[in-house]
């Protein structure tokens, strides 16, 4: 399976989920981004860090990487409870999937 076909699939299955996901490759470049993701700005071709270097202090990624097991943090922001996955793909050991569960109320209740 190409990135081409890694992308696809992954469109397929996290196209459409409410909250913000990322497809990254292990040097933390952004690869796809759902439409959530999209529609907050969020860019392919970057590394994921680069919007908010801050955000990404409790990265689990490369635990990640190197354990090939999911990664999860539960953390309380500003009030809003965000619990983030690092996800390997599988048979993909150079690929992951990132997001966290907590992002919209959050921004609902940044308003």
């Amino acid at each position: 399976m190409d990135e081409d076909e890694i992308i696809k699939a992954f469109d397929m299955m996290w196209g459409k989920y409410i909250e913000p996901v990322a497809l990254i490759r292990h040097n933390f470049n952004v690869v796809a981004l759902n439409d959530a993701a999209k529609s907050l700005g969020m860019l392919t071709g970057v590394k994921c860090s680069a919007k908010n270097p801050e955000s990404h202090k409790g990265c689990k990624a490369a635990e990640a990487l190197r354990t090939n097991s999911t990664q999860i943090s539960k953390d309380d922001i500003s009030g809003s409870e965000w619990t983030s996955f690092w996800i390997p793909v599988s048979g993909h050991p150079d690929y992951y999937v990132h997001f966290a569960s907590g992002i919209n109320e959050y921004l609902k209740n940044s308003k």
